[in-house]
């Protein structure tokens, strides 16, 4: 099926068209709005609560960025900030869509973070003392709350190289405390729905690094054998990191190992649904490019496009999937990116609708008994 008429919207008006191609297939299907002509590159970073928008960037070249927003009705939109901004980067949307965050260039032409509410413009956070380097980890699915990192040239003082920080509205940056032992260095990677737990990774002077989830009222918590935790599912309850292996955790403590699929030498996991019944991420094999992973308990971790062909949803050729970066907390929705062979290093995202933990089901098994098949 055709879809066309995917518009580039930017400050001053459509700069061009892009027909776009992908099968669908009733309420799933594989998704590939493609690159439009005159932009380097498309990568889906975030998506709402229930998959239905998702937002990525577009490269246009070195200096120009594009936000990228995507919907099964709209297809691809690129737009630009109409008071000039210039984005870095996009890092999250809120649960509702109307609300993303990431960094933009600040008055020094560095990095700032920035929280855009879409109905309006960009707004630049401003800097910390002494700080001049800023990542944005995630933000809250009520769209109030961001997180990140703040961190200095290390040539000077003080001692802390980054430090974690929270922001809202009401409060503007509010530093989350060190953690003890792991005060070097402090990544925020993600946050819940209403922004009271954040999750990331520190490491102390030694390089060594340990995931943490923190909250106000229980401070920091840590896992053995967890040196980063790389995201949290919207309610807070889930986490997946890495360490000796690649790890499901739950708020409770409970860690689950994420098996590697037939082959696979490290399993880099990236995201969890809301109920921990599905991760995703990519997997690596020696010699052979890296492919997007997706566990579940029903069929163990495995390839992708293993899981989705199980499915009866058919990918399109010469197109691998090479990373699955974040599901939706519905777990209806997975986006990723794809390294064009002989492209050049290009990446072009994807968007995959499978059915949620309710509908499943039924289908699960077959997708595990076709990947048994496989191996």
């Amino acid at each position: 099926m055709l879809r066309t008429l995917v518009l580039m919207a930017v400050a001053g008006g459509v700069v061009g068209t892009h027909q776009a191609a992908w099968a669908q297939r009733g309420a799933m299907g594989f998704y590939r709005p493609g690159i439009p002509v005159g932009v380097e590159s498309v990568r889906f970073t975030s998506a709402t609560r229930d998959g239905g928008k998702v937002v990525g960037l577009a490269s246009i070249d070195q200096a120009t960025d594009l936000l990228a927003e995507w919907t099964p009705a709209s297809g691809l939109i690129l737009r630009a900030p109409s008071n000039g901004t210039d984005l870095y980067s996009i890092s999250a949307v809120s649960a509702d869509g109307g609300v993303v965050a990431g960094t933009a260039a600040g008055s020094t032409g560095l990095g700032e973070p920035m929280i855009w509410s879409l109905d309006g413009e960009p707004q630049l956070l401003g800097t910390l003392p002494l700080r001049n380097q800023y990542t944005v980890g995630g933000l809250s699915g009520d769209g109030r709350v961001v997180v990140g990192s703040a961190s200095r040239d290390i040539t000077s003082p003080p001692q802390v190289q980054g430090e974690a920080f929270r922001w809202t509205q009401e409060t503007g940056y509010v530093r989350l405390p060190g953690l003890p032992g792991y005060s070097n260095y402090s990544e925020p990677t993600g946050t819940n729905f209403d922004g009271s737990v954040v999750v990331g990774w520190a490491w102390n002077s030694n390089a060594f690094a340990t995931g943490y989830r923190w909250t106000e009222e229980e401070g920091y918590t840590t896992y053995p054998g967890v040196q980063h935790i790389w995201g949290a599912s919207s309610n807070g309850e889930w986490m997946v990191g890495t360490g000796g292996n690649a790890s499901l955790i739950g708020a409770n403590g409970v860690t689950t190992s994420l098996p590697r699929p037939s082959g696979a030498r490290t399993v880099f996991p990236r995201s969890v649904s809301d109920t921990g019944e599905f991760v995703v991420g990519s997997f690596s094999t020696f010699g052979l490019p890296d492919a997007a992973y997706i566990w579940t308990p029903q069929t163990g971790g495995v390839a992708l496009s293993d899981y989705l062909t199980g499915l009866g949803i058919s990918l399109p050729s010469n197109f691998p999937l090479t990373a699955a970066d974040w599901i939706s907390a519905d777990g209806s929705t997975i986006g990723g990116r794809s390294r064009i062979p002989g492209g050049g290093g290009r990446e072009e995202g994807f968007i995959v609708v499978i059915p949620t933990p309710s509908g499943v089901t039924a289908l699960v098994f077959g997708a595990a008994l076709a990947v048994r098949r496989r191996r």
